[in-house]
């Protein structure tokens, strides 16, 4: 029967020599789980910073929205028999010369008219809710300054010129 020789050597025996093994190989997780974090991370931080964006533009718009409310005050609207408001609206143009102007009716029609500036029109609007327009283009050698909506004696929208056309627009939530 044989022995297995020793594993370790004998007292006075020389030491045999340590055969190289295979060299170590770096794990190539590391990089590869930085990578992940990395895009994760901005991923987080784009969706972060668009989640915030839309709700800052939401809360702006809800609070235009309120500011542009009808209140109950004395000039608030007279409600008809059938659940709808009577409303005056005031359109005006400030300017000198002529110019063509397009409004909106108030009941889903428009008016086109050439007029001397200034220029105003009344109109009565029977709707809860409603959207209002004004726009105007000036002749050869006019000059437009300025533009408003009133609602019920209350200026509601003002604009300015601006390439070669004026416009106001206002909606009405009642």
């Amino acid at each position: 029967m044989t022995y297995p020789p020793p594993s370790d050597p004998q007292p006075g025996q020389p030491v045999p020599p340590v055969q190289p093994g295979q060299p170590v190989q770096k794990s190539k997780a590391g990089p590869i789980i930085a990578i992940i974090a990395v895009v994760l991370l901005v991923l987080c931080l784009g969706c972060g910073g668009g989640a915030w964006y839309f709700f800052y533009k939401a809360k702006k718009t809800v609070e235009d929205v309120v500011n542009n409310l009808p209140s109950s005050g004395p000039d608030a609207p007279k409600n008809n028999n059938n659940g709808s408001t009577t409303h005056t609206v005031k359109y005006a143009v400030t300017g000198t010369g002529k110019a063509q102007i397009i409004y909106a009716k108030g009941s889903g029609g428009q008016e086109v008219v050439t007029v001397d500036l200034p220029w105003s029109q009344e109109i009565t609007v029977n709707a809860k809710n409603f959207g209002l327009t004004v726009i105007a283009v000036p002749e050869k050698d006019s000059t437009l300054d300025g533009c408003s909506i009133t609602i019920d004696g209350a200026q509601k929208k003002t604009g300015v010129f601006q390439n070669n056309t004026l416009n106001c627009s206002y909606v009405y939530l009642g």
